[in-house]
């Protein structure tokens, strides 16, 4: 009995064996198919590698070669312009000769009689008084502080009363029952919170209190200086009224603009815009209301050290920096416009001052 039953297993020990004979010729088949494709795919990646290396290659040189075309182009184009300008202004001197020996006038825009610089002086005196105010947005600033501290203190008041309520109920609940933890952890919080606004008080309080003298004070001086503020509009308006009439006139009877009037907004012949218009008896009315006599810049010479300069370093130079740097930006904008009936120059920017 005991010899058929070691037979038996002796059988299907043979038969295991067979088996795992098997199964490892076929996992052995399967490792070398597995190995032939990792073969294969790393050929791949190495080939694809290769082909990626040489087109970023090729990107740079492309790349490359149009930034040097790019930079050759603009290079060209800004010598074209320069040369276009050349001879712009070789034709307007030329026309402006033409038309003087034809005998056209030169138009007088600037001019000023007792009347104008009366008008002028309420408007350079009014610009001084604005440029002693607090800026608009210095007093909307100072206006923010002064509303924060209310804001704040009703805050401080809301965080006490709410620790008040909890200590209370601290006090009612023993440690332990439901609720206790809770209002233990809320009267740290906002003990904490009352502690951080107690720090500052004093000095949120001193800063309110400032800003709010800023502002009356601010105040007071507007009040002072309202009737010369009020003259100073009324003269400013009459002195535009009297630039934007010569400036009309001028285009009119087809005369001749000074060298400075051209060389800040062009020739308008029979072209000229209301926009344009506006544009030129402000220029007219900024070299009567501060007297400019330069021939050349329309701006005159320079009112500062900073000048020419950005627009808020011209606003700290004076209520004239100030006023010069509005009005370059107008001018600029509302050049001779494109409708000139005499092949004018076209957009430029405002010539720097001497």
């Amino acid at each position: 009995m005991a010899d058929k039953e070691i037979t038996a297993l002796q059988g299907k020990i043979k038969n295991l064996e067979r088996s795992l004979a098997a199964s490892s010729g076929e996992v052995g088949r399967r490792n070398a198919g597995a190995s032939a494709d990792l073969t294969r795919v790393s050929g791949e990646l190495a080939r694809a590698r290769s082909t990626i290396k040489e087109l970023e290659r090729r990107i740079e040189d492309a790349e490359s070669r149009i930034a040097d075309e790019v930079r050759a182009r603009h290079e060209t184009a800004q010598r074209h312009e320069r040369q276009i300008s050349e001879l712009r202004a070789r034709y307007e001197e030329m026309d402006r000769r033409l038309r003087l020996q034809a005998g056209h006038e030169v138009a007088v825009l600037d001019a000023r009689d007792d009347g104008l610089a009366d008008l002028a002086a309420a408007v350079r005196r009014a610009a001084d008084l604005r440029s002693h105010h607090l800026p608009d947005a210095e007093r909307v600033r100072l206006k923010g502080r002064v509303d924060a501290w209310p804001a704040r203190e009703r805050a401080r008041r809301d965080k006490r009363l709410r620790a008040l309520a909890l200590s209370a109920r601290l006090a009612a609940t023993p440690v332990g029952e439901a609720g206790h933890r809770a209002a233990a952890e809320g009267f740290l919080a906002l003990r904490h919170e009352l502690a951080e606004l107690d720090a500052d008080r004093d000095a949120a309080r001193a800063e309110a209190e400032d800003a709010a003298d800023r502002i009356a004070a601010d105040d007071r001086l507007r009040g002072t200086d309202a009737p010369d503020l009020e003259a100073g509009v009324r003269a400013e308006r009459g002195i535009h009224d009297v630039a934007r009439q010569r400036v009309g006139d001028a285009v009119a009877r087809e005369a001749l603009f000074p060298q400075w009037f051209v060389s800040a907004l062009g020739d308008p012949a029979r072209g000229a815009t209301g926009r344009w218009v506006e544009a030129a008896a402000s220029l007219v009315a900024y070299r009567i209301t501060y007297a400019i006599d330069d021939e050349v810049a329309a701006l005159g010479p320079g009112p500062g050290p900073q000048w020419p300069g950005p627009p808020a370093a011209l606003v700290r130079a004076g209520p004239r920096a100030a006023a010069a740097a509005r009005l370059a930006h107008h001018v600029v904008a509302t050049r001779v416009p494109s409708g000139s009936t005499r092949g004018v120059s076209r957009g430029g920017t405002l010539p720097q001052v001497r």
